[in-house]
């Protein structure tokens, strides 16, 4: 009985081997296989039948008959594709506009006649955004769980934001492809096009050069980093609108990052990232409260600040500093400004300073507030 077991024990194991192997053999082939019907599908359009259409014709014979018929087709796509290069010393952004399709139809297109179109969206990268600063009396905190939910929901939401890498790909240039402007939407004519079953080609659509203003945004509070933008405003006579696509951003031919990229306004900001060698300190010079001063009856809070740029580079450049102005929700605090030297520009609740700094050289912007209010009052400062 022992070596009756031995024997089934030896051979289970042996078949559980081969079996394995065989198994291991057939995925391999499985991805084979599936890989060869993706490029059959490419090929065919994924087509199980070919449709035929017969044509009557009524009348009298005629030496020649000359037919157009319209269809719709699967298969077959475009999606907009761009390259933004930054040139800060010669205050210029050179823009390259690409349609690149996708045709998966399974019929080869022989010099055919092609037009696409586009569709209006928007979208805009740019730096955190500051928080509204708002001075009110204090309320009582309610913790809510379905708020809670909703932030924590959104923030997995941002986390699972696609990241859309450029597609590259070779193709041969046609002429500039003549626009017709509609209602809705723009439509491009490409000319005669050849594009094989399964091949994807690469257009290019327009090709501008911008005379562009080229800053650093920096927002202190929010971040120590400093962004550098161009402000593009385009002549009307020049202007298109151009669809949300993937968009490489370089800064002197140098590859800076892959972002969604549109512009249907003549006057727009484009951010090409942080830039190390625009160096951003933010000090807290003072951040006090005085209740025991001369004001009776009144409480008093101040806050002042020093921002110091340095700039590491071998030009001149210039700097937008934004903050968050304070915003009042009762008559009975009082706000006072304190700006030494260079004076904000107001603007939707935001302070902001334009100043240029020069090459190897260390700029500084001070600036503060302070508050009174009732001895009575509970005040909230903002997050400050």
């Amino acid at each position: 009985m022992e070596k009756l077991g031995n024997a089934i024990k030896t051979g289970v194991t042996i078949a559980y081997d081969e079996i394995y192997q065989h198994k291991q053999s057939l995925e391999d082939l499985a991805g084979k296989i599936q890989e060869i019907q993706k490029q059959l599908d490419d090929l065919t359009g994924a087509a199980k039948k070919r449709w035929q259409v017969n044509v009557y014709l009524v009348g009298k014979p005629q030496p020649k008959i000359e037919l157009t018929f319209s269809y719709h087709i699967r298969n077959c796509s475009w999606r907009p594709t761009y390259t933004i290069n930054a040139l800060p010393a010669k205050s210029k952004a050179e823009l390259n506009w690409y349609a690149q399709i996708n045709q998966n139809t399974g019929i080869d297109w022989e010099g055919l006649e092609l037009k696409i179109a586009t569709a209006q969206v928007v979208t805009r990268p740019e730096p955190p955004f500051l928080r509204d600063w708002v001075i009110q009396p204090r309320k009582p905190i309610e913790y809510s769980k379905t708020r809670h939910k909703g932030v924590m929901a959104e923030d997995a939401l941002m986390s699972m934001a696609p990241q859309i890498s450029a597609d590259m790909a070779a193709g041969a240039t046609p002429p500039v492809p003549q626009q017709e402007a509609g209602y809705a939407f723009d439509t491009y004519d490409l000319g005669k096009c050849s594009i094989k079953a399964g091949e994807s080609r690469r257009y290019t659509i327009r090709k501008m050069e911008l005379n562009t203003d080229f800053k650093y945004m920096i927002r202190p509070h929010a971040t120590p980093q400093a962004f550098l933008f161009a402000q593009i405003d385009v002549k009307k006579e020049d202007f298109i609108k151009l669809p949300k696509g993937n968009a490489t951003f370089l800064v002197d031919s140098a590859f800076i990052a892959n972002r969604l990229f549109a512009m249907h306004d003549r006057e727009q900001k484009l951010f090409f990232g942080s830039d190390p060698q625009v160096d951003v300190k933010l000090t807290t010079l003072e951040k006090k409260s005085d209740e025991t001063g001369f004001l009776i009856g009144k409480k008093k809070y101040q806050w002042g600040w020093k921002v110091s740029v340095n700039n590491l580079k071998a030009h001149k450049i210039a700097v937008l500093m934004e903050d968050a102005y304070p915003q009042i929700r009762d008559k009975r605090i009082k706000l006072k400004e304190n700006f030494n030297g260079t004076s904000p520009q107001k603007e939707d609740n935001l302070l902001k300073w334009t100043v240029p700094v020069l090459p190897q050289t260390e700029t500084v912007i001070e600036y503060g507030f302070s508050v009174t209010y009732p001895d009575e009052m509970d005040l909230s400062f903002g997050g400050r």
